[in-house]
């Protein structure tokens, strides 16, 4: 599934490889520290493993994350959480992926 169009009531499929992101922008955010430099992980679902963040930036309310390895169904209105060395830097809620290409 790519989307879920609730105006027109409607289901969008495609293939698997198209539900894969680079990246992430997130609204509603939570965070315990605004330095997101150094080695960060995230996570986009509670029982997925962590997942290496190539780069993250602040700019007026959005957190913008890269991955280093694109990432499964990163999808709108799930969290998305940022760990140093384990312990919890902060996270918001998913606003839209950022494809891969």
């Amino acid at each position: 599934m790519a989307a879920i169009d609730a105006a027109r009531n409607r289901i969008v499929l495609a293939p698997k490889e198209a539900v894969f992101h680079r990246g992430a922008r997130c609204r509603s955010l939570r965070m315990r520290t605004r330095a997101l430099d150094g080695p960060l992980a995230a996570k986009t679902r509670y029982r997925r493993s962590f997942s290496p963040v190539s780069e993250a930036a602040l700019s007026r309310g959005v957190l913008e994350v890269r991955f280093v390895e694109p990432q499964w169904a990163v999808a709108p209105g799930q969290s998305l959480v940022l760990y140093r060395d384990g312990v919890v830097v902060g996270g918001g809620v998913i606003e839209e992926g950022i494809a891969e290409r």
